[in-house]
């Protein structure tokens, strides 16, 4: 079992039913209903994610399931607890409270399918969640540091560099975009979706010295989790159905959309790569 990129095809992938989602104020997009009082219908977030669960197995993937623990609201978002590497699970550990102890969860789920190869303990200032490691290809990540991956996380995370063979380069971008999946995502060979506005114009340089075709997604879309995609094959993107604008984009570039209605998923502040955990591409 391993990954060492976001674009080959998809084989085997972590994912935990939302049997008890429920909003959480650790996020602006959360945050925002709350206030507005629109709390998602629990019915219809089984129902979205039952239909994200179809369509990966219709595209031929393998899913593993962690037991959902009603301790756990978020615990949908499987992308967090860590990344799956060359060498086996590096697991992470949660900036949020609410969230410290899915890594545990994870480990469970995955026992005798993939290594737990490292894990980042907890310490003062030390947090790191798989949203925000991103593989730019098979030879360099790039690795948010912003709400939830700290400076301290990020250090610890370098210092791995020359086990893990990848060059990491950090980005530093505002909190209030939560991850760094959310405003920068590759999707296919030297193909991402990006919003320009949220990130440091040095990692924009080093974007465009990667010889990357990117997709704009203005700050109004991070919001409505428009950056936010999953690659299950080359070629084949998996988008929430309302990302009218960023589909037909990757469509006028040769992808396939496997389109899912994720309305009330979505308010939690996640979209289809935050509720994946990919643990083998090819």
């Amino acid at each position: 079992m391993t990954v060492k990129n976001e674009i080959g095809k998809l084989r085997s992938v972590l994912l935990c039913k939302p049997l008890h989602f429920a909003l959480q104020p650790i996020n602006v997009i959360a945050e925002g209903f709350i206030r507005q009082g629109a709390l998602p219908n629990h019915d219809k977030v089984l129902c979205e994610h039952e239909g994200f669960a179809h369509a990966l197995a219709d595209a031929g993937v393998e899913i593993v399931w962690a037991d959902p623990d009603p301790v756990f609201a978020y615990q949908v978002f499987t992308r967090d607890v860590g990344v799956m590497t060359p060498r086996g699970v590096l697991l992470g550990t949660f900036y949020e409270g609410v969230r410290r102890g899915e890594e545990a969860q994870a480990e469970i789920a995955l026992n005798g399918r993939a290594p737990i190869w490292r894990k980042v303990e907890p310490g003062p200032g030390i947090a790191f969640e798989g949203g925000d490691y991103m593989y730019v290809d098979e030879g360099h990540v790039a690795l948010g540091i912003g709400a939830r991956t700290t400076a301290e996380g990020a250090k610890h995370l370098r210092a791995l560099e020359s086990e893990l063979d990848v060059e990491i380069t950090p980005v530093q971008f505002d909190p209030k975009f939560l991850h760094l999946d959310m405003i920068f995502c590759v999707l296919g060979e030297r193909v991402c979706t990006i919003c320009e506005e949220a990130l440091p114009k040095s990692f924009l340089k080093q974007v465009k010295s990667w010889g990357f075709e990117t997709i704009e997604v203005p700050p109004e879309g991070v919001f409505q989790l428009s950056c936010n995609l999953l690659t299950i094959d080359e070629g084949v993107v998996l988008s929430p159905a309302r990302n009218t604008e960023v589909n037909a984009k990757l469509k006028a570039l040769g992808f396939e959309i496997i389109e899912v209605d994720l309305e009330e998923l979505l308010k939690g502040g996640g979209g289809p790569h935050c509720m994946s955990f990919p643990i083998k591409r090819d």
